[in-house]
């Protein structure tokens, strides 16, 4: 049996790790694709960026409050595919478990 210690360190191993994952899967997408531009821009955003916007939103909104050059979304953007791509990036970041429980 373990003790509640070893228990308590096995979740926080857990826990920093997917922190840890998730930092860096944003960090190799920002570096890939960039962050949402601020403005308007010459380039149409598409349903791909759409959904890449989606799911470095929560991380574009800890930018946002302190810097001016960070956006939430594309100003110019190619319309519902972008704003569909957009919804599915959230929906991802979500991931499944945080669904429902349908025991």
């Amino acid at each position: 049996m373990k003790s509640s210690l070893q228990v308590f360190l096995g979740v926080l191993i857990v826990i920093s790790y997917n922190l840890l994952l998730i930092a860096g899967m944003y960090y190799l997408s920002a570096w890939l694709f960039g962050t949402v531009p601020f403005g308007k821009t010459h380039k149409e955003y598409g349903f791909l960026h759409g959904t890449l916007h989606g799911i470095q939103w929560s991380f574009n909104f800890i930018s946002q409050l302190f810097t001016d050059n960070v956006s939430l979304y594309a100003k110019h953007n190619s319309g519902f595919t972008y704003w569909f791509g957009y919804v599915l990036g959230l929906l991802g970041i979500a991931g499944p478990g945080t669904g429902l429980n349908l025991r």
